[in-house]
């Protein structure tokens, strides 16, 4: 077709003067849009990334684009994006994010107000620094293994002391794997082997996946 959105040429403009401030300052920019199969904004109340401490470039140019609650009309949608995610040098570093926030659909506003409202709280860049340090499916894998580990820890039913040692051996894990030096994969094996071994042992410490094991064992005994 040779119909043309109106506001296509102020679009260009405003996308490549944003790209070109980004790489005025040594910085990567970005597009963002709510949809329904994007991923899921959350940040587990840390206000930092959780694998990309360091990233180099940062994302700091983020634009929103948003819609109505019925969306973006489907003639107009390709060609935003389109021009969101030119490869040609033009279009946004990080191209477009796609993201949704828990509870189904949003009024416009409401939506607007939830991520800047994470933004204020410093959780929304970094959440996309974690979404393009691991990409989106590993990203959605370990927030949806992480949500579920919080979930069942929630509903378990310990008293506090019980909770707070799951907690602790999570922490004494996470922080005995960081200081590990990295494994060769026969090596990986032979500890997944291990672990496999000594899942109905007690141990000192335990890992998040360890931890995700035991509150659904807990779960399931009630």
């Amino acid at each position: 077709s040779d119909w043309e959105w109106p506001h296509m040429c102020w679009l260009r403009s405003y996308v490549r003067a944003r790209r070109e401030a980004a790489d005025d300052r040594g910085v990567l920019s970005t597009g963002l849009m709510l949809d329904v199969d994007g991923s899921d904004v959350g940040s587990f109340g840390v206000a930092g990334p959780m694998f990309a401490q360091s990233p180099s470039p940062p994302i700091s140019e983020v634009v929103i684009l948003l819609g109505g609650p019925k969306g973006i009309d489907d003639c107009v949608l390709p060609r935003v994006l389109a021009v969101f995610d030119d490869t040609g040098g033009h279009g946004f570093h990080f191209g477009t994010v796609k993201v949704r926030l828990p509870g189904g659909k949003h009024h416009s506003y409401v939506a607007l107000g939830d991520l800047l409202s994470h933004h204020d709280r410093g959780w929304l860049v970094p959440i996309l620094e974690d979404h393009r340090h691991l990409g989106k499916e590993n990203y959605n894998d370990w927030f949806g293994r992480m949500s579920t580990c919080l979930r069942r820890l929630a509903s378990a039913r310990l008293d506090m002391k019980a909770k707070r040692e799951l907690l602790t051996k999570l922490v004494g894990g996470a922080l005995s794997e960081a200081r590990s030096p990295p494994e060769s994969g026969a090596a990986s094996r032979d500890r997944q082997t291990r672990e496999r071994a000594e899942a109905s042992a007690d141990a000192a410490s335990a890992s998040p996946l360890q931890l995700h094991r035991r509150l659904a064992e807990l779960q399931a005994h009630g």
